[in-house]
C-alpha cells in the first residue's frame, strides 16, 4: 500500500493544475452559509439553532451538517433527521430539503451543558466553506455565533426524494419580525377582566388553532403560520397537543411539534398558546403528573419568553369533574411548575363542562396572579345563555379567553352558522375578549378551515378555503 507521503509525491505539477481546474466549479458553488446561535439558555442547558442560507443562484436539494462538542451533549432536536453522538449529524427531512436561492431553512435542538458552559462549535461540511461572519440571535440576550458550513447538493431541478418542493421550512430573510406584534406588546397580563400589554393598554388576540398535532401536525410549520400571519392577520397560534387519543401520553414525541410551533411563533413575533388538550380524558387530574413534567420542560426550555401563553387544561368534562373538586386543585399544582421558570407568563385554565362553566372559576379563582379562564363555544350549539355567563364571570373580575371556538356544531361538523358566528364575534370584540378559531385542517368537517388537497405550507387561494375558513379569515381582519 502506498503511504500518504508517497501518494502526494506522485502527484505531478500537471495533475495539481488539473485538480485545481476541476475544483474551481465546486468552489464557486460553496455559497451556503449556516449560523449556529443560542436561542435560550438556563443554568443546566440551552436550546440552539442552525440556519442554512442558500446564497447561490441554484436550488440546494438535500443538506447535512455535523458538529462536535467538547463537553456539551445534545439531547433532542426538531426539524431535521439527527444521527450520531458527538459528532452529531443532522440532515433534511422530506419537506425542508430544497432551499431556493436567497432563502433558508432552520432546525433546532436542546443541549445539556454537563456542568460546563454553553458551547458554540464549528459545523463541518464536505464541500462548503466557512467565513468569518458573526451573528447574534437570542430571545433574551445576544449571543455571538460562529458561521458554519453545510454539505449540500446543488441542482436546478426538484429533488427526487420529495414531492413537497414548496415546503421550504423558512422562506424568509431573517428572524423575528422587527416591530412585530409581540415586540410591540410584550408580556401580557390579566388585570381584572381585561388583558393588558406591557404598556398597560388593553389588547385582543385573534388567531387560529391547529387540529390534533398527532393527526394533522404537518399543517403547522413556519410557512403555514407565516401565511396565517401575513395573509389572514393572526397574532396568535394555538398548538393543540392532545394528551390521549394517540397524543402525548402514548406518544411523547408529539411535543417536538409543539416546540417547532413555538420556535416559529418566536421567529414570526406572534403569540402561541401551548395547549394541554385534554378531551376524552376529561378529568385533568388523570394525567396531572405528566402535565407537570411537560410544562416544566416547556417553561425551562423557553424561560420567560413573552410569546408563550400556557393553556393547561383544554376542556375538562365528565361526571363529577367540576371546578372545585378537580380543576382548581389541578391548576393550583401545575401553575407553580410554570412560574418557577416563567413568572410573568399568562396562564389559561379550562373550566368545567367543556370549558363553559366560567362563573364557577370566577367565584373561586386560583390564588396566582396573571391567570385567565377558557370559554369554548360552537356557534350552532351555544347561544345567549353562554354569553350571559361570560358577562357574569367578567363582572366578578375574571379574565375570559376563548381559546377555542367553531363556526358549526359542537361536534365540529355540520353546516356553518354564519349569523350566529357573527353574533358571537361581535360580542367578543365589543368586550376585547381574545379568541382562537378551530381549526387549520383539511379534514372533511364543518369547522375545518381548509378544503381537502390544500397545501400544508400555506399560500392558500380562495378555492383552498372551506366556508368556515373563508368566514373566519374575514372576521380576523375586521
Amino acid at each position: 500500500m502506498i503511504n500518504s507521503a508517497r501518494r502526494y509525491a506522485l502527484i505531478t505539477p500537471a495533475l495539481w493544475l488539473l485538480a485545481g481546474l476541476i475544483a474551481t466549479p465546486f468552489a464557486h458553488a460553496q455559497t451556503a452559509d449556516c449560523t449556529y446561535s443560542i436561542s435560550n439558555e438556563w443554568s443546566t442547558g440551552y436550546t440552539a439553532n442552525i440556519r442554512i442560507t442558500n446564497n447561490s443562484a441554484q436550488t440546494i436539494n438535500g443538506w447535512n451538517v455535523s458538529w462536535h462538542y467538547q463537553n456539551n451533549q445534545m439531547t433532542n432536536g426538531w426539524n431535521a433527521n439527527f444521527t450520531g453522538s458527538n459528532p452529531f449529524q443532522a440532515s433534511n427531512l422530506a419537506w425542508n430539503g430544497n432551499i431556493t436561492p436567497g432563502t433558508h431553512v432552520e432546525f433546532g435542538f436542546q443541549v445539556n451543558k454537563n456542568g460546563g458552559a454553553a458551547e458554540q462549535p464549528a459545523v463541518e461540511g464536505n464541500i462548503c466553506h466557512s467565513n468569518s461572519q458573526q451573528s447574534s440571535v437570542s430571545s433574551q440576550s445576544s449571543y455571538s455565533s460562529s458561521v458554519v458550513s453545510v454539505s449540500s447538493v446543488y441542482s436546478s431541478s426538484s429533488s427526487s426524494n420529495s414531492s413537497l418542493s414548496s415546503h421550504q421550512s423558512s422562506q424568509s430573510s431573517g428572524g423575528a419580525t422587527a416591530g412585530g406584534f409581540v415586540s410591540e406588546h410584550g408580556h401580557l397580563r390579566a388585570s381584572g377582566s381585561q388583558l393588558l400589554n406591557r404598556h398597560n393598554q388593553p389588547v385582543q388576540l385573534r388567531g387560529m388553532s391547529s387540529h390534533g398535532l398527532q393527526w394533522y401536525g404537518e399543517f403547522m410549520n413556519i410557512d403555514s403560520i407565516r401565511w396565517l400571519r401575513d395573509d389572514w392577520g393572526i397574532n396568535v397560534i394555538r398548538a393543540a397537543m392532545y394528551t390521549s387519543s394517540d397524543g402525548y401520553i402514548s406518544n411523547p414525541s408529539v411535543k417536538y411539534k409543539v416546540f417547532e410551533i413555538v420556535e416559529a411563533a418566536i421567529e414570526l413575533d406572534i403569540y402561541v398558546l401551548v395547549d394541554w388538550h385534554i378531551l376524552s380524558d376529561g378529568n385533568p387530574q388523570t394525567y396531572q403528573q405528566q402535565a407537570k413534567v411537560f410544562f416544566d420542560e416547556v417553561a425551562s426550555r423557553y424561560g420567560n419568553i413573552p410569546n408563550i401563553i400556557y393553556e393547561i387544561a383544554n376542556e375538562p368534562n365528565g361526571g363529577g369533574v367540576n371546578w372545585n373538586n378537580a380543576i382548581r386543585p389541578y391548576a393550583q399544582d401545575v401553575i407553580p411548575v410554570i412560574r418557577q421558570h416563567a413568572p410573568d407568563s399568562l396562564v389559561i385554565v379550562g373550566t368545567a363542562t367543556w370549558s363553559q362553566d366560567v362563573t364557577d372559576a370566577a367565584a373561586n379563582p386560583v390564588t396566582f396572579p396573571n391567570v385567565g379562564y377558557a370559554m369554548h363555544f360552537y356557534a350552532c350549539t351555544h347561544g345567549q345563555w353562554l354569553r350571559d355567563k361570560v358577562d357574569q364571570a367578567r363582572a366578578q373580575g375574571a379574565l375570559i379567553f376563548s381559546t377555542e371556538w367553531g363556526t358549526a356544531d359542537a361536534t365540529g361538523d355540520g353546516q356553518v352558522c354564519e349569523q350566529q358566528t357573527r353574533e358571537w364575534i361581535n360580542f367578543l370584540n365589543a368586550r376585547g375578549i381574545s379568541w382562537v378559531n378551530w381549526s387549520i385542517t383539511p379534514k372533511v368537517e364543518g369547522t375545518a378551515a381548509l378544503r381537502p388537497g390544500a397545501s400544508p405550507t400555506g399560500n392558500w387561494s380562495a378555492s383552498d378555503l372551506s366556508p368556515s375558513g373563508t368566514l373566519v379569515k374575514e372576521l380576523i381582519s375586521e
